[in-house]
């Protein structure tokens, strides 16, 4: 008993010495955990540069990729449109000089920083390796600056239009088209944005229209710069007053009347319509050779992109009808009477109207076990009255599933 009592009596002591040497521990290691939140404030840019790491996975990501795709796409439309306006100077003069030229430099500018931003951005962006997210930003940053990717990057920002518009005075569109290099953004954009799309078909196609007025617009410019180069008026193929088709007599020469027609002459002749005037230079003919060669290939893009949308946004129709016939076939073979043929039916429409698929399995497997019990029990029955288990007074009940 004596060493009983002992033993509790030490047991006693060791927890008072602990709960007595409890507040001093805590109140020593408080300053420790103080310190990280005095300094998280201090350190959020340094965090932002030296610690950051960007996951392809994150919405972030995907909404920043829109970003660039913008600026991407204001230079794939505006670098070319710009040169257009720029050579339409007796129409539309100030486009080139004043707030306008302002105005395009601002533009321009903004869309050089989100370029420039963009590089930062791939610097910190993380990849996998063996499954796993690298965050070794060292090593990501290297991996970045030592591919060709980092050296287009570096082409696509370089300001040479910057420059040489300030010294002009003026803005000088042919010197941005290093702008458009920075495609691969703009194509990662799109490939996530068809994957996170609930209708990756229509928005194919709408990629595909929207592909084919860029390059009629694009086309447009260039013929009316050729035009300009050629002396607007000088034959009856150019825009100018010999070609009726372009400007008619009484109709007023403006920057709009100059665009549309230019456009509808690239959509002509893109599409392989050409009822355009006929070229009369050498360069004339040239430029229209390679036109049609064009159109010949973009008309096949259209058929070809097209047809496989529409085929895909069909294809789960042909095969649900195809599996229904099946069962409407294996029914009749089956002499199934109609009332249980026309339940089948209705559990087919449901399907269809709901928007539930059917699955890969045989075409009876598809429906409900209620349903497939009664249809193996109508095909079977003759056979199963020879059993004499099932020669019970009230089998119609046991058929019906009322026992």
């Amino acid at each position: 008993m004596n060493s009983i009592d002992s033993n509790k009596s030490c047991e006693k002591a060791k927890q008072s010495l602990i709960e007595t040497s409890a507040p001093t521990s805590l109140t020593s290691k408080q300053p420790a955990t103080e310190a990280p939140s005095a300094t998280t404030h201090e350190t959020k840019w340094q965090y932002l540069l030296n610690k950051w790491v960007l996951d392809t996975k994150d919405e972030f990501y995907y909404y920043w990729l829109s970003i660039v795709s913008c600026a991407f796409t204001y230079n794939l439309i505006v670098v070319i449109g710009k040169l257009f306006f720029l050579l339409s100077r007796s129409v539309f003069n100030d486009l080139a000089y004043g707030y306008y030229w302002i105005a395009w430099l601002l533009v321009d500018f903004i869309m050089d920083i989100t370029y420039v931003f963009d590089m930062f951005v791939r610097s910190r962006t993380g990849f996998l390796e063996q499954g796993l997210l690298v965050r070794d930003i060292s090593r990501i940053s290297k991996l970045y600056l030592k591919s060709l990717q980092f050296k287009l990057d570096i082409i696509s920002v370089l300001p040479f239009d910057l420059i040489l518009s300030l010294i002009f005075q003026r803005s000088i569109p042919y010197l941005r088209f290093n702008r458009i290099i920075r495609y691969p953004r703009f194509s990662d954009f799109v490939d996530r944005t068809e994957t996170r799309s609930s209708m990756p078909n229509a928005f194919r196609i709408f990629c595909v229209i929207v592909n084919i007025i860029v390059i009629i617009h694009w086309n447009a410019c260039i013929y009316f710069f050729i035009s300009e180069m050629i002396g607007l008026g000088s034959d009856g193929w150019v825009y100018g007053p010999l070609n009726k088709q372009s400007l008619p007599d009484g109709v007023e020469d403006t920057l709009v009347r100059r665009y549309i027609y230019s456009f509808y002459w690239s959509t002509l002749i893109l599409t392989t319509i050409g009822e355009v005037p006929s070229p009369k230079r050498n360069i004339e003919f040239l430029f229209v050779i390679m036109d049609l060669m064009c159109g010949v290939l973009i008309f096949a893009s259209i058929v070809g992109n097209v047809g496989s949308a529409i085929s895909n946004m069909s294809l789960a129709r042909t095969k649900f009808q195809n599996k229904m016939d099946g069962i409407k076939q294996y029914m009749k073979l089956r002499k199934v009477n109609k009332e249980l043929e026309t339940r089948v039916m209705k559990w087919f429409d449901y399907l269809w109207e709901h928007k539930q698929s059917l699955s890969d399995q045989r075409v009876l497997k598809v429906l409900p076990d209620k349903l497939q019990t009664e249809i193996a029990m109508q095909v079977h029955y003759e056979t199963l009255r020879r059993v004499r288990i099932f020669q019970v007074k009230h089998f119609s009940l046991f058929l019906s599933g009322s026992i």
